[in-house]
């Protein structure tokens, strides 16, 4: 890539190895043989874990190419590693490491002093707040206490089957058979509670506003609720009915009342009769689905012996109690679905509890969040709202703020969602919501919002990456986006989909981390005082790198596949900017063959989706492990130059706008370097095979092309409906990649004209389609489909069905033989 922005890294060569690589580069290009999937093995990406506090460890895992995986412990001052198997679990404390592996050894690292202790025998450990001891829960039942400077583990319980610890990861119980300890993993401080053990625990909660433990326990046939103060202190007991009727108590609310859920079952239809009715909700399957995860709740509340009955409603697929337990919160998702959009926008409503009276409902709302502040904030039209559940009024809060708030669906004209997630400080006074051009900080109380990146660029968006999410329980709302740190670690992005940079803002302060630029930002990792991500483009592997925000530093602390580099010549890219017939400014990535010779002509492969360019971003290493059973790096390395061009869509000409994308990437290509123009090969999936079906029947400039899990009759799939999603594919054309401006009968014509295969009789190409043999994503008889139309014109065409599979590869040898297979074919065209 000629781009000064790309980054260079200098590599330490293995002579030894480049020998023998020459010795088969000799071999391979003589006998113009394919590689061997052993040749790439080697070959890793990175999976980043977690990093200490003080950011001078890091703990990663390397992924290899066949499948291979290990572990790194690394010093990110002096670069020494630890290298060591998969661990299940693995933590931080301030001064040490613990890995745990599935064998049950648990290996500590003393991060001071170096030194490392391995224990046999453990079942799970959990690390103390304080950062200076962890506990141990061994196999035979003790809970040990380990503390790391003097790597020392001692007993401080026995017969501990059980270990529970509360979602604010302050306080562990461990049960016994004949009590339970209350630890406060702070203090160390430990109380016994001898009316809670193993065998009648059910669930505990804790009421920070009273500091008291609630803890629900078996009592027979029937229920107690046992509380304690949080030193351990008995308050009362209070015994709890049984509510039967197959209800099970789950879990507590709020207020400390308690939750019991009866799940419903789906109608077991296989030999029943089923009526699906045009005024349904949805479709009878995705109804029936759905009544399955549906369920009657109660609330019990022990102290006055009252239960309120709330039973499944037609309709609601969901139901929550939120604020204080004062309101039921009722999604209904199906309550605007007419087929036609990607997303089911759900309407939502808050009743009152106690009256049973709708006080406030929204027809279409695609986000909403109950805080715990008593505001319930919502996404409607365009803008970000808010009710106050309190003064029962509400407020747009958005409308007045000089940015946008909303993005379209694809054709750019009807549904309307939010730009991002909201986000919370914990206290939840503090709300961080994303517009197109900035991001805002807002005050709960006072709805005042601060604009905090300050960005003129209208080019540029960003993507706040702290949260923190706890999943929802059911009939209890939890999941908040919550931000822990004082600061905000933000993504920009670039409209040309190409660059992407990090901030962070820290008392309105903007540090720049990275400069937009062409790389992936990935594998964030975020502490109080440090973060770690990786960087990557077609150049540059993976690299490790490490902000500390007390100094201010950066540095890089690990670089993947330095070895492999300096062995092995990689494809070269580069980026042409043009402008296309439509005055749109546009760009197309080349993939150029190692030993490239401009004296030479070369065959070339266009890979097309919407924007293959963005490819560039990322490091692809050569292998035969691919889940679309094509690698651009493999591809060139074997002597083509792949061509990825970015497709702007025009409304109701998908097939057209690709087309025309794919001759203007070619032309411009050919300008400036060399292509054999009577040797180009196309490919795509998904979408992508929809692109190639349809151009090459509508153009004679390919002699081979390679269609994957394709659409090939849409008039077909938008009639039918969906295995995985159990809705019709309308939405596929309606509000996603198709870009329809309207459904079939308002633009039969349309629809018609863009169907491949209703015009198969055009396609002179020999065409190599393959699926997998279970995609429930795009049904693989569509590719069946075009096939048959093809064998029955007897033109030339080959289906592949691999088993096991779906919509991506995901079997190993699925993906070598279709790397292979698919290598074939391109070879046997191309290549004569």
């Amino acid at each position: 890539m000629r781009d000064t922005n790309i980054r260079k890294v200098s590599r330490k060569v293995n002579v030894l190895s480049v020998i023998a690589l020459i010795i088969f580069s000799i071999s391979f290009f003589k006998a113009q043989q394919r590689f061997e999937p052993e040749t790439f093995k080697q070959w890793y990406q990175l999976g980043n874990i977690s990093v200490s506090d003080d950011g001078k460890y890091s703990y990663f895992i390397r992924k290899y190419d066949d499948r291979k995986r290990d572990a790194v412990l690394l010093n990110n001052v002096t670069g020494e590693k630890i290298v060591s198997g998969l661990a299940v679990k693995s933590d931080f404390g301030r001064d040490f490491f613990i890995a745990l592996d599935s064998n049950g050894v648990l290996d500590v690292s003393n991060l001071k002093n170096e030194k490392r202790l391995k224990i046999d025998q453990v079942k799970d450990f959990y690390i103390s707040e304080n950062n200076n001891s962890c506990y141990l829960l061994m196999n035979d039942g003790q809970l040990n206490m380990i503390k790391v400077d003097q790597l020392k583990s001692v007993q401080i319980a026995k017969n501990i089957d059980k270990l529970e610890i509360y979602s604010d990861k302050k306080w562990m119980l461990a049960m016994s058979d004949q009590s339970s300890l209350l630890i406060e993993l702070k203090t160390e401080i430990r109380r016994n509670l001898n009316l809670v053990d193993k065998s009648n625990f059910v669930r505990w909660n804790l009421i920070s506003s009273s500091a008291t433990f609630y803890f629900l326990v078996a009592a027979g046939n029937n229920y107690k609720m046992v509380t304690y103060n949080k030193n351990g202190i008995l308050i009362k007991e209070i015994d709890v009915e049984n509510p039967g009727k197959e209800y099970r108590l789950t879990g507590f609310t709020d207020s400390g009342q308690l939750i019991a859920i009866r799940g419903r079952s789906a109608k077991k239809l296989q030999d029943s009769i089923e009526v699906w009715k045009t005024d349904d909700l949805a479709l009878g399957a995705n109804l029936n689905k759905r009544e399955g995860q549906s369920f009657d709740a109660l609330i019990i509340d022990p102290v006055k012996k009252t239960t309120v009955s709330f039973p499944y409603t037609e309709g609601v697929t969901d139901v929550m109690s939120v604020f204080g337990d004062q309101y039921l919160l009722e999604v209904m998702a199906y309550a605007n679905e007419n087929f036609t959009d990607e997303h089911l926008i759900p309407g939502i409503r808050l009743k009152n509890i106690n009256s049973g009276v709708v006080e406030f409902s929204v027809q279409r709302c695609p986000s909403f969040i109950p805080t715990k502040t008593g505001k319930f904030f919502y996404f409607e039209g365009k803008d970000w709202w808010v009710y106050d559940t309190v003064l029962k009024v509400k407020r747009n809060l958005t409308a007045e703020i000089d940015d946008q708030f909303f993005s379209y669906n694809r054709q750019n004209v009807k549904s309307t969602l939010p730009i991002g997630d909201l986000h919370f400080s914990e206290d939840q006074k503090t709300t961080y919501i994303a517009g197109k051009n900035n991001i805002w900080k807002m005050n709960t109380g006072t709805g005042r919002f601060t604009n905090l990146t300050q960005s003129k660029d209208k080019n540029i968006s960003f993507e706040i990456l702290n949260r923190s999410s706890e999943p929802i329980e059911k009939m209890k709302w939890t999941e908040f986006n919550t931000i822990k740190e004082d600061w905000l670690l933000i993504k920009t992005l670039h409209q040309n989909q190409l660059q992407e940079g990090l901030i962070v803002v820290r008392d309105k302060k903007i540090t720049i981390i990275e400069e937009p630029q062409i790389i992936q930002i990935d594998n964030v990792v975020i502490e109080n005082n440090c973060f770690t991500y990786t960087i990557e483009n077609s150049r540059l592997p993976q690299e490790l790198k490490m902000y500390d925000l007390k100094k201010k530093q950066l540095k890089s602390v690990y670089s993947s596949n330095e070895s492999n580099l300096t062995i092995m010549a990689l494809p070269a890219s580069d980026l042409i900017y043009f402008t296309d017939r439509h005055g749109n400014e546009t760009y197309t990535a080349v993939i150029l063959p190692p030993d490239y010779d401009p004296a030479k002509k070369y065959p070339a492969i266009v890979r097309v989706y919407e924007n293959t360019a963005s490819s560039v971003m990322k490091f692809v290493s050569p292998s035969f492990y691919n889940q679309p059973g094509f690698n651009i790096s493999l591809a060139a390395m074997d002597g083509y130059i792949v061509i990825m061009p970015r497709i702007f869509f025009q409304i109701n000409k998908p097939g057209e706008s690709a087309l025309e994308a794919v001759e203007d990437a070619v032309n411009k290509t050919a300008e400036k370097y060399s292509i054999d123009r009577g040797r180009l090969g196309i490919i795509g999936e998904s979408f992508g095979g929809f692109e190639v079906n349809y151009i090459i029947a509508n153009t004679k400039m390919f002699r081979a092309a390679v269609s994957g899990v394709s659409l090939s009759d849409i008039t077909a799939s938008y009639f039918s409906m969906s295995k995985k999603y159990l809705r019709p594919d309308i939405w596929r054309y309606t509000d996603q990649s198709f870009r329809f401006s309207g459904n079939f009968y308002e633009l039969k014509d349309v629809y018609i004209k863009q169907n491949p295969v209703f015009h198969a009789d055009r396609i002179d190409t020999p065409l190599l389609i393959w699926t997998g043999k279970e995609d429930n994503h795009v049904d693989w008889e569509q590719s069946v489909a075009m096939f048959i139309a093809l064998k029955s014109l007897a033109k030339p065409a080959e289906l592949i069905l691999f088993p096991k599979d779906g919509h991506a590869l995901q079997r190993p040898s699925n993906q070598i033989q279709a790397t292979i297979k698919i290598g074939e074919w391109f070879n046997k065209y191309l290549k004569k």
